[in-house]
């Protein structure tokens, strides 16, 4: 994490590169007769000690309280963009939208803009233990799990302002409906009691009566709100996460069936001499007898340095606690 959060400050530093210090070397001209003075000389310097160079002052920045704002408000984007982009990596696609969102919505709870209570009623959209009779005009397009979770919904003061929703869906029966009904509901108009609601507050309806909407809702709040680039994902850049690791975590692929990684792997180890014509690069493919084969190999590239690739890793978790 110290090591994604230090990428990101510096992908925007303020500090310029620091310039290499040019050394001239002067050669003077000597005459044949002050040979003898030289030699004298020569002997004094040798004998003189090497004069350490002074430690340069780290540069000062000084920025007024607008910008120091601004700055701020920079590396906090910068920083939870860099880290977010590192996390999902290591997800499913299918999970990529729930993380993302649950931090956005984690950020909106620090910033204040939205409550605790919303966030968990949000998720876990829970029903009311003691709701009114649903209204016969409703039962036939809505269920009475649905009924009592829209009257949990009037507990949060965004939903007040309009009315009781339970009333409004009585007295609307057919807008609710209508709007039920939209194949794309999230960006249908609303009922005529709640129209006043923003974005947000929009999902919990979707939550509770759309819930197959609230995926492709969830992901137009995400980039309104965050950016289009923690939706869209550049494609597995091996060489990327390469120089984003170290030799103390491996690389640990999840694949799917007919997905090989090697060939990828290959090319970026071609291009840094690292091959197994060499002996650089050794590829094992795990199952048994190869223990023995697979820990000399570590041992090896531990000395000499080295990649060493375990396929099929996942039939080997007695031997990995070794």
């Amino acid at each position: 994490f110290v090591m994604v959060v230090t990428r990101a400050v510096n992908s925007v530093t303020l500090r310029k590169p620091k310039e290499p210090k040019k050394v001239e070397e002067v050669v003077e001209e000597k005459d044949e007769d002050d040979d003898d003075d030289d030699d004298d000389d020569d002997k004094e310097e040798e004998e003189e000690e090497p004069v350490e160079e002074e430690e340069e002052e780290e540069e000062i920045i000084e920025l007024t309280g607008k910008e120091l704002k601004q700055r701020v408000i920079l590396l906090e984007k910068v920083i939870t963009y860099f880290v977010m982009d590192y996390t999902r990596r290591g997800l499913l696609d299918a999970d990529k939208l729930t993380v993302v969102s649950m931090m956005a919505i984690k950020m909106l709870v620090r910033a204040g803009t939205v409550t605790n209570e919303e966030r968990s009623t949000l998720i876990n959209a829970p029903p009311d233990p003691n709701p009114p009779a649903m209204p016969e005009n409703a039962k036939s397009w809505l269920t009475e799990t649905q009924w009592a979770q829209m009257k949990n919904l009037e507990s949060l003061d965004a939903f007040k302002k309009g009315g009781k929703l339970t009333e409004t869906i009585e007295q609307d029966s057919l807008g609710w409906k209508r709007w039920y009904v939209e194949e794309k509901a999230e960006i249908a108009d609303l009922p005529r009691g709640v129209r006043d609601l923003g974005p947000f507050h929009r999902l919990f309806l979707l939550r509770v009566m759309r819930p197959d909407r609230i995926g492709a809702a969830l992901t137009e709040f995400i980039t309104s709100n965050l950016g289009i680039e923690y939706i869209e994902q550049d494609p597995f850049d091996m060489e990327k996460c390469y120089g984003e690791s170290s030799a103390l975590t491996p690389f640990f692929f999840v694949l799917f069936p007919g997905v090989d990684p090697t060939p990828t792997i290959e090319a970026l180890g071609r291009k840094l001499d690292i091959t197994e014509a060499n002996g650089k690069l050794v590829n094992i493919s795990m199952g048994q007898g190869q223990e023995t084969v697979a820990l000399n190999a570590l041992n090896k590239s531990a000395t000499n340095g080295g990649w060493i690739m375990l396929q099929n890793i996942h039939l080997m978790q007695a031997w990995l606690k070794q």
